[in-house]
């Protein structure tokens, strides 16, 4: 209390101090962020009988403060290395495009999470999000799972049934693992996406469709292209534009600040 005092300020104009913010000086000469407060003790009868200041050590605040402004957010996305500082830079100009994405990185790196947030950001954004994992179908499914299929098609098609291209219509279609594809579908892929058209499996006419395309994975799709395992003309349909999330070594900063 040589200066300003919250407790002396209280006593003399008889108003309680709330939450003022100062600074002590601790037994090792550091410098620590406080929060006081200060009221007027008062007996039965209402008169002043004395004080009660109250101090709240601020520094685990400061010290968390200090680490959100080191960093920046996109929507669920929160880092501060300069490895997620670039993505955050990329993200917003690539989810206002509605050109195909493709996106590379190992697995754990939240391609999905990256891919939703395009979507949400994005023109289509009130349209369906459809995720689909393309390492997960079993391929004598494949067509229909993406294309649908007409009843009586095929054992087992009791009635006529939406693929993933019409349950994504007018918004995103997110596939997962797309190196994973086999060779034949990636054929009916690159057409549909070509002409924007699909075919249920069983009938005669072609239906339009309007999904915007993100693919991932953790595979280098060049190096499978090179081994003929990836169709070169697919590969160069969905990598119009490409977002590469990266691996856990370059994000030591946002490690570091989880733990």
């Amino acid at each position: 209390c040589e200066k300003a005092c919250a407790l002396r300020r209280t006593l003399e104009t008889g108003t309680p101090t709330v939450n003022t913010t100062a600074h002590i000086i601790n037994i090792q000469g550091q410098q620590v962020p406080i929060r006081i407060s200060a009221a007027i003790l008062r007996d039965e009868k209402g008169n002043h009988i004395g004080g009660v200041e109250t101090f709240q050590d601020l520094s685990q605040v400061k010290h968390l403060q200090k680490e959100l402004e080191g960093r920046r957010t996109f929507e669920d996305i929160v880092g501060r290395s300069p490895a997620m500082m670039n993505l955050f830079e990329i993200l917003p100009q690539i989810a206002q495009s509605s050109s195909t994405v493709l996106i590379e990185g190992p697995s754990g790196t939240g391609k999905e999470l990256a891919a939703r947030l395009v979507h949400a950001r994005s023109a289509r954004s009130a349209a369906p999000f459809v995720p689909v994992n393309c390492g997960a179908i079993p391929e004598n499914l494949m067509e229909s799972e993406f294309f649908g299929h007409r009843k009586g098609a095929f054992t087992g098609a009791d009635s006529d049934r939406e693929g993933f291209f019409q349950a994504a219509s007018g918004g995103t279609l997110f596939l997962d693992e797309v190196a994973d594809l086999p060779l034949a579908m990636q054929v009916k892929l690159l057409r549909a996406i070509q002409e924007k058209k699909v075919r249920k499996v069983g009938s005669t006419a072609e239906e339009p469709v309007d999904v915007r395309i993100i693919s991932a994975t953790h595979k280098k799709l060049p190096a499978l292209v090179d081994a003929g395992a990836f169709r070169q003309d697919l590969f160069y349909r969905l990598h119009v534009l490409e977002l590469a999330m990266p691996p856990l070594r370059e994000m030591q900063e946002d490690i570091a600040g989880i733990d």
